[in-house]
C-alpha cells in the first residue's frame, strides 16, 4: 500500500516537475523573441520620418522680416527656469531676435540654432532674480548675448540682439 502512495506521489512530483520546465521555456522562448525583435529595431531605425520633422521644425520656427539691409532673424520663445529658485518656481519666458546686415544670414542661424538658444538657456540661467529686475543689468545681459551669438555665427555679425518678449512666471 505505500509502493501505491509512492507511486502517486512521485507521478505527482513529475507532473509538476515537467510543467515548471513546460512553463519555463515558454517564457524563455517569449523573452528570447522579444529580445531579438528588441535587438533588430534598435539597430535598424527608420529616421527618415523624424528627419523630415526635424527639418520643417527648424525652418518653421525661425521668422526672417525686414528690407534694406535692417533684417531681423526672430527665434523662437524659449521658458527658461531660474537656477535660483526651487520654491516658488520661476520661469523666464523670452523671446530674442537677431538684427542682420543681410537676408542671407539666416541660412546659418538656422543651421545654429540649437547651439544659439543653449547660449541663450545657458546664460540667462546664471541670472538672478535681483539682476534681472535691475534695468541696467538687462543692458549687460544684452551686450553679453550679443558678443555670444557673434562668436557662434562668425564670420555672420550680429548688430543687435532684441528682446521681444521679456516675462517672469512664477508657478506655485
Amino acid at each position: 500500500m505505500q509502493e501505491v502512495e509512492d507511486k502517486n506521489i512521485s507521478k505527482k512530483n513529475g507532473f509538476w516537475w515537467w510543467s515548471g520546465v513546460f512553463c519555463i521555456s515558454i517564457l524563455f522562448s517569449f523573452g528570447l523573441f522579444l529580445s531579438v525583435f528588441g535587438f533588430i529595431s534598435f539597430f535598424n531605425p527608420d529616421n527618415r520620418l523624424s528627419d523630415s520633422l526635424l527639418v520643417k521644425q527648424v525652418s518653421e520656427t525661425l521668422v526672417l522680416q525686414g528690407a534694406n539691409d535692417a533684417y531681423f532673424a526672430t527665434l523662437p520663445t524659449q521658458q527658461i527656469q531660474l537656477i535660483e529658485t526651487t520654491s516658488p518656481l520661476r520661469i523666464l519666458e523670452v523671446q530674442i531676435a537677431l538684427a542682420l546686415n543681410f537676408s542671407s544670414d539666416k541660412e546659418m542661424i538656422e543651421a545654429k540654432l540649437p547651439l544659439i538658444q543653449d547660449a541663450i538657456i545657458s546664460h540667462l540661467r546664471t541670472v538672478t532674480l535681483e539682476q534681472l529686475q535691475d534695468a541696467g543689468r538687462l543692458f549687460y545681459t544684452k551686450e553679453a548675448l550679443l558678443e555670444q551669438m557673434n562668436v557662434l555665427l562668425f564670420p555672420v555679425q550680429i548688430k543687435d540682439v532684441l528682446f521681444q518678449k521679456f516675462v517672469l512666471k512664477e508657478v506655485n
